[in-house]
């Protein structure tokens, strides 16, 4: 899959990448928010002492940030972008067509898809990219 960033895209991973002096493996821009997958082992050095690499980089982009941590399986990477505790989950399928099944609390249901499916659909969008994966299903 293909993805094509702007010219201001480009701007906001390399602001965030010469700040935190880490590898953002994804990124997207949505409804003012921008999300970015980052690779790195220290989360705590990435977001700087009291927030303050997170602080300086939501002031130079007036934006709001979600970062997110990658992962290369996509039981792990699926937990660490889902904002809700997550009691299984189910991956079916080959290498064409993939389904990931979630399985969370009832009451939790509506917190993973957000308002107006912001949160699910961001969700979608970088697990197609980072694992092949065509369809969620929410248990």
């Amino acid at each position: 899959m293909s993805i094509k960033y702007t010219n201001d895209d480009i701007q906001n991973i390399t602001t965030f990448e010469n700040i935190t002096k880490s590898h953002v493996v994804d990124y997207a821009n949505e409804n003012n928010t921008l999300y970015f997958v980052i690779k790195t082992d220290n989360f705590k050095k990435l977001i700087g002492k009291n927030g303050s690499n997170i602080k300086e980089i939501q002031k130079k982009m007036n934006q709001n940030l979600i970062i997110y941590k990658y992962s290369g399986n996509i039981e792990q990477f699926t937990k660490n972008i889902i904002n809700v505790p997550v009691k299984k989950i189910n991956i079916t399928g080959n290498d064409q067509k993939k389904t990931i099944s979630i399985e969370i609390e009832k009451r939790d249901k509506g917190l993973l898809i957000g308002r107006g499916g912001k949160n699910i659909n961001i969700i979608k969008t970088f697990l197609k990219r980072q694992h092949n994966i065509d369809n969620i299903k929410i248990i």
